[in-house]
């Protein structure tokens, strides 16, 4: 007989009560380590031996991504300094004789749950059953099951898998399973449109991976102090800086004609990472500045990229030389656009537009560079 089977045939004890389904672990797990006594978390242990059940409940095996989840959530949730020791508790109370008492107990305290518990509870398990992607039907059965060993309303629990389903990226829906792309996964889609220019396609991808990312609770990964998007366990760890992406969405703004939000979000970037080292974060920030008119505030940004390496920089010496020749520009100054001009073009001395605005420049202006206004 199947766990699920058994699971579903099991009836309740009228006279149990959360202390007495404490106790009962409790010493269920001292017979399981040689009536050594320990002192556990039996909320965690509860927890622990669902997360095995869950994970169970598709292929009878767990993988080393169900297995990364489940001690997450013994180490985040419940800051257990040995979540192995909980793990294999757990994974005994499968496989012995005792089975049977041991599905009775934890019955009894998954009716001792409050709503806030439960909910904490669902969530850990969602997360447990997407480290693959997918959301099996057996696996949300075994929810439903639990749900039920829970007295949790059928309403709520279709609510709360309907809201989980409306707030991830389905790609696939079969007789069998629904298969989802991480956040991660999520914005590489973005990127992948972005590089086959269906800038739309990826704005979309961008606006959903940031709102996905936003929510109170997320359901792959974890984003710390706001700043940092990380997804995946060991080796398979990847690290975004949500500079990035704000640097990149901008991007795709600016392709698709909003400058004015290509700029919100170039100045997004930097506010997360005022310490950014590439200086291209800073020379488009100053560009769409002077394309949207500030001839003055965007030399501060060039400044800033030219400081941090000229050399990969030639294009902030040629647009603040330009900021500096605009009348718009409230510290105007033609001498140094001479410097950045010539400066430019010892990087660029195939530039001849660039070359011949120079000479032009020189040749209006009476006397040369000696007789011009600095500031």
């Amino acid at each position: 007989m199947g766990l699920f089977d058994f699971l579903k045939r099991i009836k309740t004890s009228s006279d149990s009560n959360e202390q007495e389904s404490k106790n009962m672990i409790i010493n269920t797990v001292e017979t399981n380590n040689d009536n050594k006594s320990e002192n556990l978390d039996f909320k965690a242990l509860a927890y622990v031996y669902n997360m095995i059940y869950v994970a169970f409940s598709n292929n009878g095996k767990i993988d080393m991504d169900a297995m990364h989840v489940i001690f997450d959530c013994s180490k985040e949730v419940f800051n257990l300094k040995d979540p192995n020791k909980y793990f294999n508790i757990c994974n005994e109370q499968f496989q012995d004789e005792y089975i049977h008492k041991k599905h009775q107990v934890h019955k009894e305290y998954l009716n001792s749950l409050s709503t806030d518990e439960i909910d904490e509870l669902f969530h850990q398990l969602l997360r447990l059953i997407l480290s693959d992607r997918k959301l099996m039907n057996t696996e949300l059965s075994a929810l439903g099951n639990i749900a039920s060993l829970c007295n949790y309303p059928a309403e709520n629990f279709n609510n709360m898998i309907e809201k989980t389903l409306n707030n991830l990226y389905l790609i696939e829906r079969t007789e069998n399973h629904y298969q989802f792309l991480s956040y991660l996964e999520l914005f590489n889609s973005a990127l992948d449109k972005f590089d086959s220019q269906e800038y739309v396609v990826a704005l979309k991808c961008y606006d959903l991976f940031l709102s996905m990312i936003s929510q109170d609770k997320l359901l792959f990964g974890q984003l710390i102090d706001e700043k940092i998007y990380v997804e995946g366990y060991g080796d398979d760890t990847e690290v975004l800086p949500l500079e990035n992406f704000y640097f990149n969405r901008s991007q795709c703004y600016l392709n698709l004609g909003d400058d004015t939000k290509a700029l919100a979000d170039s100045i997004k970037a930097l506010k997360l990472n005022p310490d950014l080292s590439n200086p291209l974060f800073f020379h488009n920030t100053g560009c769409l500045m002077f394309k949207l008119g500030d001839h003055t505030n965007c030399i501060k940004y060039f400044d800033k990229a030219i400081e941090l390496d000229d050399n990969s920089s030639s294009e902030s010496y040629y647009m603040r030389a330009v900021a500096y020749l605009s009348e718009k520009c409230e510290i105007q100054n033609k001498n140094k656009f001479l410097e950045d001009m010539e400066k430019y073009l010892e990087f660029n001395p195939e530039d001849v537009a660039a070359r011949n605005l120079l000479k032009e420049i020189e040749k209006s202006s009476e006397g040369g560079k000696k007789n011009w206004k600095t500031y």
